[in-house]
């Protein structure tokens, strides 16, 4: 459902004759309404079409559904409400522990990535040591994977 037009004829005057007052045999008060006669349909649309329009909850004919949103990288749908469904899928998501793959970059981790040779390369220093990488405390996993 889109918005409602405003399909009233405002073009008040141009029905008047010249000298109103006299052919049309209107009152000052009269041409007064004529003239704000534009101003107030608009007003009336505004306020009671238009408003409740965008106010509008109901599924399907929100305010949401019907206006329409520019494109956003990574986020699908053409209204407010597409937009909104899309972005909320995404953050449950990523709630439960779902992330797309490829989502996550390299660059985007704030350390440098370890590859299995440079882990493999640890662990053999530690066994080298004497010491079981396998039974090892967190912490020094922790140190292993982190390159502390």
């Amino acid at each position: 459902m889109a918005f409602t037009e405003l399909t009233t004829d405002l073009n008040n005057h141009q029905s008047l004759d010249t000298r109103p007052n006299i052919n049309d045999g209107l009152t000052a008060t009269q041409i007064k309404v004529l003239y704000d006669k534009a101003a107030n349909d608009i007003k009336t649309f505004i306020n009671d079409v238009l408003l409740a329009e965008l106010a509008a909850i109901t599924t399907g004919a929100s305010g949401a559904h019907n206006t329409g949103s520019a494109a956003i990288t990574g986020v699908t749908g053409t209204t407010v409400y597409d937009q909104i469904v899309n972005l909320k899928t995404q953050i449950n998501d990523l709630v439960v522990g779902s992330i797309a793959e490829g989502t996550i970059t390299e660059v985007m981790l704030a350390f440098d990535v370890a590859t299995q040779a440079e882990l493999d390369a640890v662990i053999s220093a530690y066994q080298t040591d004497g010491i079981d990488v396998r039974a090892a405390d967190a912490t020094i996993l922790h140190r292993i994977y982190m390159g502390v």
